[in-house]
């Protein structure tokens, strides 16, 4: 059957990725075309059955500026992963989460150098949105780094940077606010002996508790992981170290409650992810490095208790970045490793009831990706000779200290949803990367028709 082009963009009749794969691109408007540089973040489950698919991409300058910078996205899909409607900003944000809720809505978080809370309905318009500001006569500028849904509501967490023009202080914070975008609560946080405590990741699990890491954010090379208690005291303080050479500052990628209450910790820096596993009560089970150039994009437990982490990787100085998908024992030992599409860094991997995992990540516009349970795919996968060897870390206990601190909430109105085409199609050659100036850049919230979909054809897709 011949394609059909509508509004210049291409709908194929078939998925030409056969039997069991999917592999589908959701083209950027023409004003982002060329934005080559991105992330992907969880695909959440919609109360429909449908899906959250969000990204963040940007066309690669690198500026304090959201007239020249990132966008990001969030698609709102059917069950069979067809877009029905996104939402997207330009603004530079770190990342996106989504929260579905039973009524159709969605709580979207993003981080930034605010927090920013969105709510919006089922058909991706903006119900409320909420800026977070830190209320203080000292000004210090709020980076938020990670959000969970905790306590019927949404908890960020990240650092205030005290100082200016040069930073002289830095503490994490927790800010806790309710789906209505109210603030509730908010503390500050101290590891002592960090005077730049930052934290970058967050976690909860099943009884409230809460985990929060980061790392001391001037290149000592130390980080540290936290276990708060559903009464928001501490329960351990654990300081690690290396948690990354001194001469690179290391951002958490992932950080995870696993089903036995380990945690598992991933971390990029100094071009290579790393992956900790603690047990429950804070001491350090294994430590694994991957390199040479590869960034972590995620972590996913598999049942049975073995974790799937994807992400990036590049085998050479000069290498096209390509998808990197691992299957890792409780005991930190390699099963396999496959490379996918020519791709920037993967989220986690979402498992479908069919066995499938379906991956989220960038190709020069956000994609998603099916393979089977050992990471093949009909779409060019490869096993690649890696090492995933042991790193030696030390863990001590230290001292962690939460003062209550302030926050202002600025609202502003609401907004409509956009239109998303997509393409289904192997993507295996070659990228290029193409920077465009700062002035084709929209600069945030632009409105559409409504969509209109094309011909599509899945299988084995639930």
């Amino acid at each position: 059957m011949k394609p059909l082009i509508r509004f210049f963009v291409l709908f194929l009749s078939v998925n030409v990725c056969a039997q069991t794969n999917l592999f589908r691109t959701f083209p950027l408007d023409s004003d982002f075309a060329q934005m080559y540089w991105g992330t992907s973040h969880e695909i959440t489950r919609a109360a429909d059955g449908g899906y959250y698919v969000s990204y963040q991409f940007a066309n690669g300058l690198y500026a304090f500026n959201s007239q020249i910078g990132e966008v990001q996205e969030v698609i709102k899909t059917d069950s069979l992963f067809v877009p029905e409607w996104k939402h997207f900003l330009s603004d530079f944000h770190n990342e996106v989460y989504t929260f579905p809720m039973a009524d159709s809505s969605v709580i979207v978080a993003l981080t930034d150098y605010e927090a920013l809370l969105e709510k919006l309905n089922a058909s991706g318009e903006v119900c409320n949105k909420h800026y977070y500001m830190k209320n203080n006569s000292t000004y210090p500028t709020v980076y938020s780094y990670g959000a969970i849904s905790f306590n019927s509501g949404v908890e960020f967490a990240g650092v205030l940077s005290y100082g200016y023009p040069f930073v002289t202080y830095r503490c994490g914070f927790l800010l806790d606010v309710d789906t209505s975008g109210s603030i509730v609560s908010a503390d500050s946080i101290v590891v002592q002996g960090m005077n730049m405590t930052s934290i970058e990741g967050l976690a909860t699990d099943n009884s409230g508790n809460r985990f929060i890491a980061g790392s001391d954010y001037q290149f000592s090379g130390e980080g540290f992981l936290v276990k708060l208690n559903s009464n928001n005291t501490v329960a351990w303080c654990k300081k690690i170290n290396p948690f990354n050479n001194t001469n690179s500052l290391p951002f958490i990628r992932a950080l995870k409650v696993l089903s036995n209450g380990d945690i598992l910790l991933g971390v990029n820096g100094d071009g290579s992810w790393r992956i900790y596993r603690f047990d429950m009560n804070g001491n350090l089970l294994w430590s694994e490095v991957l390199s040479p150039t590869a960034w972590l994009g995620g972590i996913t437990e598999l049942p049975g208790g073995n974790i799937l982490a994807s992400g990036a990787f590049r085998a050479f100085s000069g290498d096209t970045a390509t998808g990197l998908i691992m299957e890792i024992d409780p005991n930190g030992n390699m099963i396999w490793n496959k490379r996918t599409a020519p791709a920037f860094e993967m989220g986690p991997a979402y498992i479908l009831s069919t066995g499938e995992y379906i991956f989220p990540t960038y190709t020069c516009a956000p994609t998603i990706f099916s393979s089977d349970n050992t990471g093949n795919t009909n779409c060019f996968t490869a096993s690649f000779p890696l090492s995933f060897s042991p790193i030696s870390a030390s863990v001590s206990n230290g001292t962690c200290l939460i003062y209550p601190t302030s926050f202002i909430s600025i609202s502003q109105l609401s907004y409509p949803a956009r239109s998303q085409p997509f393409l289904d199609t192997c993507i295996s050659a070659p990228f290029t990367t193409t920077i465009i100036p700062a002035s084709s850049v929209k600069t945030q919230f632009e409105i559409t028709p409504n969509p209109s979909q094309g011909l599509f054809a899945v299988t084995n897709i639930e």
